[in-house]
């Protein structure tokens, strides 16, 4: 089934008048099986919970569900940098082969200009989706990065904004390198223990005994089922792989809005908390920058920082209006969460913030100007279509396995309205409002090269 074949699923959003009712609301309104919310505003927060945590065996979501909150992971890992910077272990300009000499990617050169600024600001660009499981002991890290000589390289470093889970690998495993110590103990000895997160772990084995939120798919003809993705490998656990309760995730959002301080503990120095907040590259979309872990988004009136996470049957979503001092979290047990928790984040800032989300005008294009973006883009888990559909652009995804290379049968389809300026956003109902351009990018050696970018991730064009 492709994804077009989705119903189109109710779009009227009542007008809630609580963080209770708004999330019983949007629950039921996409059958998103559970949800955990929560608001921290001035030092007072309150949080809602409400559905499933597993719904074949009818277990209610409680306060401290354990979810996976997965690449909202990054912000924790770029926090643990900022961190070290200040212990003298790391500095966010050495070039990372000073801190591991043995590192390989696709060209010397490109490897040689590579520093710990870029992987947190998805600007390395060597190729970031890579989830090939290097098992469960500490040498994963070892294992994973020993292949990147493998990883295409898109783009020449720090020109460009691709967004990279395998850049955080490498994050992890320069963690590792510098202290000694695994990953996850460090994590927890420098930010987990100090803010006293209780439930926030990395490891499946020790989440056994507490309340969890299981990840379910949700499709509209069949019903819902648990879903079958495994854990994430340990490898990417800098990447995506804690596993949190709401309250957790509001401590920590309320850490950053009061830079880097949390109960009277200073986690990190109020210079690099507001370091991490500065746009360090232009993102995908009109008001969209990356910093140090975190998305920026400028949007006339208002900013806000903030992150999302998907693995899964888990979706997460993490946003600090910092000038408000308020931040939101969501967090939802389904594959359709984004569905879910976007409507969630517009209600929160329309209702305590009194402000509306601008969204960009769609522009319209003759069928020449469309024509010229059509054609077929790969990459090394996709090959992505691009073709014609009335007055918009139809992409059309056949997923390759990246271990056996064999390609799904099913082909997820987006249809995609025009913003200018090669700018598009996904409009039908899987995906919506999701960011795709298409770009004129030299490759690392200066060679033109047309790219498609979805959703931060690229694909270049080809005759094939």
């Amino acid at each position: 089934m492709s994804t077009s074949d989705f119903l189109d699923w109710p779009t009227e959003q009542p007008d809630y008048t609580n963080l209770d009712a708004a999330v019983q609301g949007e629950i039921s309104r996409w059958n998103a099986v559970g949800m955990a919310a929560g608001i921290v505003r001035d030092g007072e927060r309150q949080i809602s919970v409400g559905g499933w945590a597993n719904y074949d065996a009818r277990y209610p979501m409680v306060g401290n569900s354990l979810f996976m909150v997965a690449s909202i992971s990054k912000i924790y890992a770029a926090t643990l940098v900022l961190k070290l910077v200040e212990q003298g272990l790391l500095d966010l300009d050495t070039p990372v082969v000073q801190y591991v000499p043995d590192f390989k990617l696709s060209q010397d050169d490109v490897r040689d200009a590579i520093t710990i600024r870029m992987l947190l600001s998805h600007t390395s660009g060597f190729d970031g989706d890579r989830f090939t499981d290097y098992g469960r002991g500490e040498d994963a890290y070892d294992n994973a990065v020993a292949e990147f000589h493998t990883l295409t390289q898109w783009f020449k470093p720090g020109s460009f904004y691709s967004y990279n889970n395998a850049g955080f690998y490498l994050i992890g495993h320069i963690i590792q390198k510098v202290t000694g110590k695994s990953y996850e103990d460090v994590m927890a000895e420098e930010i987990f223990k100090p803010m006293g997160l209780k439930n926030t772990l990395f490891m499946p084995e020790d989440i056994i005994g507490r309340a969890i939120a299981v990840g379910h798919v949700v499709d509209y003809r069949s019903g819902v089922r648990l879903s079958t993705a495994k854990h994430l490998p340990r490898h990417s656990n800098a990447a995506g792989g804690i596993m949190q309760s709401i309250g957790d995730l509001l401590t920590f959002a309320q850490m950053h809005l009061r830079l880097g301080e949390i109960n009277g503990t200073r986690i990190i120095s109020r210079e690099h908390a507001q370091l991490m907040q500065q746009a360090v590259i232009p993102a995908d979309n009109h008001y969209r920058s990356y910093g140090i872990g975190w998305a920026i988004y400028d949007r006339p009136k208002l900013k806000s920082v903030g992150h999302g996470g998907a693995w899964g049957g888990y979706k997460a979503n993490l946003v600090l209006y910092p000038n408000q001092n308020m931040a939101h979290a969501a967090l939802v047990n389904s594959d359709i969460g984004v569905s879910a928790y976007g409507p969630l984040e517009r209600w929160v800032a329309k209702h305590h913030l009194n402000m509306v989300y601008p969204r960009p005008d769609r522009v319209e294009l003759a069928q020449s100007e469309l024509a010229a973006y059509t054609g077929t883009y790969l990459r090394h888990d996709a090959r992505q279509v691009i073709t014609l559909k009335e007055s918009n652009l139809l992409l059309s995804i056949t997923d390759i396995d990246e271990d056996t290379g064999e390609e799904s049968k099913d082909i997820r389809e987006y249809e995609l309205e025009p913003l200018g300026d090669g700018y598009f956003r996904v409009c039908s109902p899987v995906g919506r409002d999701a960011p795709v351009d298409f770009r004129s990018v030299p490759d690392a050696n200066g060679n033109p090269r047309d790219l498609l970018r979805f959703s931060g991730r690229l694909a270049a064009r080809t005759e094939s």
